[in-house]
C-alpha cells in the first residue's frame, strides 16, 4: 500500500471483525509469514513478505522464552531450541544459540578449574 510500510508482529484480526481492528499490516491469515494490509474493515490485496531470516513470528514468542530460559539453565536443550527457531527463519534463534554456547563454555571452564584444584 503506497505510503504505508509493513512492520513486524501484528496478529491478524479475525475475519468477523468489521471495523473493530485498526488499519495496518498483520500476518496474512492465509500465508504466514507474509503480511497483508487490513484497511480497518477488510483485507486488501496488498501483501509484503519479509526477507528470510528477518522474521520474528509472534507465534514463536513462547518458544523463544523457553529457549532463553533453557539456554541459561539447561544449555544443551537451549541449543536445540535455538536451532529449531533458526530453522523456522526466526532470527532470535541465533541469539538463543549464542547464549547456550557461552553458558556451555563457562560451565566447561569452571569444571576445568574445579578439577585442577588439588584435594587436600
Amino acid at each position: 500500500m503506497p505510503g504505508k510500510e509493513p512492520k513486524q508482529g501484528g496478529v491478524p484480526p479475525p475475519p468477523e471483525w468489521k471495523g473493530g481492528a485498526p488499519a495496518g499490516w498483520y500476518l496474512d491469515p492465509e500465508e504466514a509469514p507474509r503480511q497483508r494490509y487490513w484497511d480497518g474493515s477488510a483485507w486488501t490485496e496488498d501483501t509484503y513478505t519479509e526477507p528470510p531470516g528477518d522474521v520474528e513470528d509472534p507465534r514463536n514468542d513462547t518458544l523463544v522464552t523457553i529457549g532463553w530460559f533453557t539456554a541459561l539453565f539447561l544449555p544443551l536443550i537451549g541449543l536445540i531450541i535455538g536451532f529449531v527457531l533458526s530453522s523456522r527463519g526466526d532470527r532470535r534463534g541465533a541469539q538463543v544459540i549464542m547464549v547456550a554456547v557461552v553458558v556451555i563454555l563457562i560451565i566447561g571452564v569452571l569444571a576445568a578449574i574445579v578439577a585442577s584444584i588439588p584435594s587436600g
